[in-house]
């Protein structure tokens, strides 16, 4: 309703049309632009073993939740002890790291690097390269790390959370809020998440 009123006023003022414009922008970024969006399997290759993974290789697990990563952002490797240690809680539940930064511009992001890092750090999940982009254009992710949340729906897979792991990528004992963690056991109840969106502090993505 309000932009609905300021769009009737846009028509008086250049200034309002603009103002419309990034108003109309804002929404977009904070919606739930995903939540209940169905997806369908993906394919990718975990850089640590070199064998194609498929999502559908996961029916046993209550949800599958993939995570953007970086190797190069502070903000991603600050929180691979709490990933990892998430994976260890929900048995139930699937992780799984994604990689879709091109290391053409930034050689850290490469292949064999991911496999380094996949060693150095003794993730307990999956590290998948995603260099085509494909997972991060179906689910539309822009940043690192971005985590979301999705449910088998057939063939397919329901996306009912996407955003943010908690509210304190620095300090992870300062953690007020656990958006990621309180969704799953949401999910995991049976249940809707509450906030099927949380804006994700992070690296944004480069595109291809």
């Amino acid at each position: 309703m309000k932009i609905a009123m300021i769009t009737s006023l846009a028509i008086r003022s250049d200034k309002v049309i603009r103002l419309v414009l990034l108003l109309t922008m804002h929404v977009v970024w904070t919606s739930p632009l995903l939540a209940q969006t169905v997806v369908e399997n993906i394919t990718l290759t975990d850089v640590a073993v070199k064998r194609a993974v498929n999502f559908s290789d996961f029916q046993d697990k209550k949800a599958i939740v993939p995570v953007f990563f970086c190797n190069g952002c502070p903000y991603s490797t600050i929180y691979i002890d709490r990933l990892k240690k998430m994976a260890s809680t929900y048995e139930e539940v699937q992780f799984l790291l994604i990689n879709a930064s091109p290391y053409q511009f930034n050689p850290e992001e490469s292949i064999e690097n991911m496999a380094k890092f996949a060693l150095d750090f003794q993730l307990n999940m999956p590290y998948l390269e995603d260099k085509q982009q494909v997972a991060l254009k179906l689910l539309n992710a822009l940043k690192c790390p971005e985590a979301f949340i999705l449910l088998s729906d057939g063939s397919a897979y329901k996306v009912v959370y996407q955003g943010a792991i908690d509210d304190n990528p620095q300090v992870g004992s300062d953690v007020d809020a656990h958006y990621l963690k309180t969704a799953l056991d949401q999910v995991l109840s049976g249940n809707d998440p509450v906030e099927a969106y949380v804006r994700p502090a992070g690296c944004v993505i480069k595109k291809k």
